[in-house]
Formats: C-alpha cells, sequence, structure tokens
C-alpha cells in the first residue's frame, strides 16, 4: 500500500513539472510575480561585513541538504536550492538585480530593468508573451556596502541610513518596471531595516527631489516577511557580551 501511495506521489509530482503544467500555472499567476527585495541579517564583525560585501547575493544563494522525515515515517533528503536559485529557475523565472549599495539602483542595473519591462514579444513567441512578466525581479539590497572598507568608507551608518537606502530602492525598482507593488523579504536585523523605512517618517522624506514619492514607496510594499528579526530589542539575549563590545560591534541599534 505504501509503494502504491509513493508511486501515486511520484507520478503526481512529475506531472506538475511537465512545460505544459508550468506554462499553465505562471499564465495564471504572472499578476503575482511581483519585484521582491531581499534585506540579510546583521554582519557583526569587519570580517563578517567583507565576506558579506564579497558575496552578490549576501547569502540568499546559500541552500542546504537536510533528512527529513516524510509523510510514511521514513527519511527522505530535502533539497533546498537557496532563496535566489529557486525563484530563478520555472515556473517564477525571476530576473536578479543588486542594489548600488544604500544609493538604489546603479545606472547600468536601471538601463537593463527599463529594457527588460519594455520588451516586446514578437506573434512567434506567443507563448513568451502570455507568461512574460516585467515585474519579475529579484533584487538583494547590499546596505552593508556603505560599510565596507572595499565599497564604502569602512564605518557602520546609522539604522535611518540603512532603511533610507531601502526606499531608494524600491523608489527606482518602481520607476524603471513600472510594477504596482513590492514584497519585502528581510532576516534577522534586515527586518529592523525594513521598519525603519516603514515606520520612520524622517526616513526619505519628500524633501529631496531626488528621493520623492517615499509615500508612494511605503505604500508599495504589499507584503513583508521578517526571518528570526528581533523586534522586542537584542541586548537582553547577550549577557555574557561586555558592553563596551556591543558599541564596538554596533548591536546596540538593536534596541
Amino acid at each position: 500500500m505504501v509503494n502504491r501511495v509513493l508511486a501515486l506521489y511520484e507520478e503526481n509530482l512529475a506531472l506538475r513539472l511537465k512545460p505544459s503544467r508550468l506554462y499553465a500555472w505562471k499564465k495564471a499567476k504572472r499578476h503575482l510575480l511581483l519585484p521582491i527585495v531581499y534585506v540579510r541579517g546583521f554582519a557583526m564583525t569587519g570580517g563578517e561585513i567583507e565576506e558579506t560585501s564579497a558575496d552578490p547575493f549576501n547569502g540568499f544563494n546559500i541552500g542546504s541538504t537536510l533528512l527529513r522525515t516524510v509523510w510514511t515515517g521514513e527519511t527522505a533528503r530535502h533539497v533546498f536550492e537557496s532563496p535566489v536559485l529557486r525563484l530563478s529557475q520555472p515556473p517564477y523565472d525571476y530576473r536578479v538585480a543588486f542594489s548600488d549599495g544604500i544609493r538604489g539602483l546603479g545606472n547600468d542595473q536601471k538601463q537593463e530593468l527599463r529594457a527588460w519591462s519594455t520588451l516586446s514579444p514578437t506573434e512567434e513567441a506567443e507563448t513568451f508573451a502570455e507568461t512574460y512578466s516585467p515585474f519579475a525581479i529579484l533584487a538583494i539590497y547590499r546596505y552593508y556596502d556603505a560599510a565596507s572598507r572595499a565599497f564604502g568608507a569602512g564605518t557602520r551608518p546609522g539604522m535611518e541610513t540603512y532603511g533610507w537606502g531601502l526606499g531608494r530602492l524600491i523608489v527606482d525598482l518602481l520607476d524603471c518596471t513600472g510594477a504596482p507593488a513590492v514584497y519585502l523579504v528581510a532576516h534577522s536585523m534586515g527586518g529592523l531595516v525594513a521598519r525603519t523605512f516603514l515606520q520612520n517618517k524622517t526616513v526619505l522624506d519628500d524633501s529631496n527631489s531626488a528621493t520623492k514619492g517615499r509615500c508612494s514607496a511605503v505604500a508599495a510594499v504589499v507584503k513583508r516577511g521578517a526571518r528570526s528579526t528581533d523586534h522586542a530589542g537584542g541586548l537582553d539575549a547577550c549577557p555574557l557580551v561586555g558592553p563596551t563590545l556591543l558599541y564596538v560591534w554596533d548591536a546596540t541599534q538593536w534596541n
């Protein structure tokens, strides 16, 4: 009986992965494929900041392989490719973009996204035309570039600066793609960066013509997800770490 159920499961899995099924899914769901902004977590030491900045994806390209207990009671190997790799494959087919540190999108990146969003598929490419999603952009917010010795000043800006840069990135994404909304996905301290942008009215205000549109950018965030973010403050979670080190590593901003 168990073998029969497993056979049916494998048959169903194979059916779901057929090109016709993938095509039908994307055609029905492409209006949900909006830009996604990934915001990474806390990098404690200077070495971790440099390591983060050296990785184009800030760690979101790292996957994992684990043993999981399936519904039959048996163990099976589970491969999670990583958020970036999974979303860049069918049926999602997200295009990856990178922020210019805290300065939003660079000029070359803007030109690429504008060209992508204005593609005019030919009649011969009918399948592509029906599933093409100009808003399917996965943007990595590389805010630690500003604190890197290689790409920035080598000193940590305040949380408001990180939030300001996130707003710049969202404004640029909306402008380049014409997307009606964006999703925010954050890990650890990245969730606080997102909150700073969403809740602090002094971040990315409308007084600067280069960054106008804060209200529209905040309103464009239709969904926000934060994983392992200490919204209540993190100093109490580190009783063995001296206060001096907390200031050195800038962990006081968690409160």
